[in-house]
């Protein structure tokens, strides 16, 4: 078969112009392909902001689990002494804090207790002693009922579950409430928190430190403690339990050395709350509490000979402040919840002697933020579509043409933009104060944005009237919504759909342009086998010619 190479230059050319003829059809789907991805990609761009606009349409709605307008709290520290470096207090708060001034004097800081060992031979070397050293107790574990109640009448004590730790030694306390109809129960520790226990509706193994439902009977904790719980209580009651920790043994020998002896110790699972950590300084054992405060000092007993004297070297002792005058000690100077509603105070290091009042205001900056979020992408739409959507007119001097922008043939999008802007200056029926954007100083200007003309009747509106301004936004953003949604849903939305088409068609052209692709080349294999055989007949015919010149001309020259 003849290949386009052996062809004839006449040929060859000839097939390349019929090909280019036959490309035409393969162009033209090229070309929709292309467009329909553009307008695709334009579509996509578009669900993006519109998607951006509605997540700030929604922030702004009380319906809406984003909300943010609403009056959360911002704390303030001043301190006392004018021009002072010190830092003295932090507050973390929650929007239901109680708005007001605190005066806050620190006398004195929690501390850890510490106590330490006689000096050893060495500290890395083997003592030659052995033993246990108890951690938490002594290895046997008690629990007893300060005064029965309806609700706990008996406590008593039980192996621990797999991988929890042991309660403890100390005073804790049941709680019962009921709650609509169900008596429930929790369990709190000695500094008010509540305490992770087995959970009696979970799955096997799992505890929790919310309430639970009272199943007359012993209820064991899984952490040491159990108690005798009642279902006749039928109001609130606090139940005190006593619980000694059985704690837990590390075993001495004679090889081990004083690191070895602080290793073990640090890696034992002891009982939470009067557990403690070891340290070498030279060749003396140090235990210092892992919490502060003396309702958390160390439970040991040094079985092995270390020569500790129960003496201590730093003693335990708690934080002592005021509040408004109101005392208070604490076993930790910071993550102090119970003080002040909603509020939790962390005391600084440099607190000790220190005055300072706490301030807890209003703080209406998310709710500022919202609003100018919403101003920020309504603009970035409004321009998108506005580009988008035009049809300008360009002169050449010699015509007049138009450029179209890509989404200028859908007339939903120039219709959602006049709409949008018409919905930003219409006046909402609701039962607040304000009856438009404008009454809280947000308006259109001549450039077709959205602005805040008037910061300070903004402002002035959410500090005095955060209701009115929710119930306005409602009513506006609900309206900006319902309209939003028509083109974003996730279902049935018309970007969506038109997004869908898209790829469809998209698909259908590939196909298209494969089976095209497919033809052309078979096309041109069949042009090429068709001219190489005429030229082949014609090599043929002209080789033919030759031979019967040349007999012609031999017989000519015999005649002659």
């Amino acid at each position: 078969m003849a290949t386009v190479g052996r062809l004839d230059s006449y040929f060859t050319s000839l097939i390349t112009d019929l090909m280019e003829i036959e490309r035409a059809p393969l162009t033209r789907y090229k070309e929709q392909r292309d467009t329909i991805s553009i307008r695709r990609g334009a579509y996509i761009d578009l669900k993006a902001k519109l998607d951006d606009l509605q997540s700030a349409v929604k922030a702004l709605t009380s319906a809406s689990l984003s909300n943010v307008l609403s009056a959360d709290r911002k704390a303030t520290v001043t301190l006392a002494s004018a021009g002072s470096s010190a830092t003295v207090l932090t507050a973390a708060t929650s929007s239901d804090a109680i708005a007001g001034e605190y005066a806050i004097h620190v006398t004195q800081l929690s501390r850890a207790q510490r106590q330490t060992s006689t000096a050893q031979a060495t500290a890395d070397q083997a003592l030659g002693k052995s033993g246990t050293f108890w951690l938490g107790g002594s290895g046997v574990a008690q629990a007893a009922v300060q005064t029965p109640t309806s609700a706990v009448s008996a406590a008593g004590v039980a192996s621990l579950t797999s991988g929890q730790r042991e309660l403890g030694t100390g005073a804790y306390v049941v709680e019962t409430r009921d709650n609509e109809g169900t008596l429930e129960f929790r369990l709190k520790d000695v500094d008010g928190n509540t305490v992770s226990i087995a959970d009696i509706d979970g799955e096997a193994g799992s505890f929790t430190s919310q309430w639970q439902k009272v199943s007359a009977g012993e209820y064991n904790t899984g952490r040491g403690l159990t108690f005798t719980l009642s279902e006749s209580a039928s109001e609130a009651i606090s139940t005190t339990i006593n619980y000694t920790a059985a704690g837990v043994g590390v075993a001495v020998d004679a090889a081990d050395s004083l690191l070895n002896i602080a290793a073990e110790i640090n890696s034992a699972n002891q009982p939470v709350g009067r557990d403690l950590r070891a340290t070498v300084v030279g060749t003396q054992l140090v235990l210092t509490a892992a919490n502060t405060g003396t309702a958390h000092k160390m439970v040991y007993t040094d079985g092995v000979g270390l020569g500790f004297s129960g003496v201590d070297s730093v003693s335990a002792q708690n934080a002592l402040f005021s509040v408004n005058g109101i005392d208070f000690a604490a076993s930790s100077s910071t993550g102090l919840k119970n003080i002040i509603n909603d509020v939790t105070i962390n005391l600084a290091s440099d607190a000790e002697g220190q005055d300072a009042t706490l301030t807890i205001d209003p703080d209406l900056s998310n709710a500022r933020t919202g609003i100018e979020n919403f101003v920020e992408k309504f603009n970035a739409l409004q321009s998108y579509l506005q580009t988008k959507t035009a049809i300008t007119s360009v002169n050449t001097g010699d015509s007049l043409s138009f450029t179209r922008g890509t989404l200028s043939e859908d007339y939903a999008f120039s219709s959602l933009r006049t709409e949008l802007l018409s919905r930003f200056a219409s006046n909402f029926s609701n039962a607040g104060a304000f009856d438009n954007l404008r009454d809280i100083g947000l308006k259109i200007n001549d450039s077709l944005q959205a602005t805040i003309t008037n910061s300070d009747l903004l402002d002035s509106a959410l500090q005095n009237n955060l209701t009115g301004v929710q119930s306005l936004l409602d009513q506006v953003m609900g309206d900006f919504n319902r309209r939003l949604e028509v083109f974003t849903g996730s279902s049935n939305g018309y970007i969506n759909r038109a997004v869908e088409s898209f790829e469809q068609q998209t698909t259908e052209l590939d196909q298209t342009i494969d089976k095209y692709n497919l033809y052309l080349t078979e096309r041109q294999a069949n042009l090429m086998q068709q001219y190489g055989e005429i030229q082949t007949q014609l090599t043929t015919l002209s080789y033919t010619q030759q031979i019967w010149s040349t007999i012609y001309n031999s017989t000519i020259n015999l005649t002659t």
